[in-house]
């Protein structure tokens, strides 16, 4: 059994950069979709098919919003505690190599 633990730490931080684009795209997507909404909001009419289609849509457009934005939050928390782990693991290898 190996007594080694070793990372592709360059490797790592390009997945973490990738991370954090993706979080942006689906910022830029929230954003987008949340405006779309806005603008397009009741231009489905007040009549019997309108409220109709309003009480189907409306609930479900606003939860997928609300997902897109939670999504692109979470890649960004994602990507940060990456980071925070790969930074703590090169200062204990660092400290780890000085002590021999």
């Amino acid at each position: 059994m190996a007594d080694r633990t070793s990372i592709d730490i360059a490797g790592t931080q390009a997945v973490i950069q990738q991370l954090k684009q993706l979080g942006m795209s689906f910022e830029q997507a929230a954003a987008t979709m949340k405006d779309a909404a806005s603008r397009y909001d009741g231009c489905w009419g007040n009549d019997e098919f309108g409220e109709a289609f309003a009480k189907a849509y409306v609930p479900n457009a606003a939860k997928s919003i609300e997902y897109v934005s939670t999504l692109a939050n979470n890649l960004g928390l994602t990507a940060d505690a990456v980071t925070k782990a790969v930074d703590r693991l090169v200062q204990t290898d660092t400290a780890n190599a000085s002590r021999t």
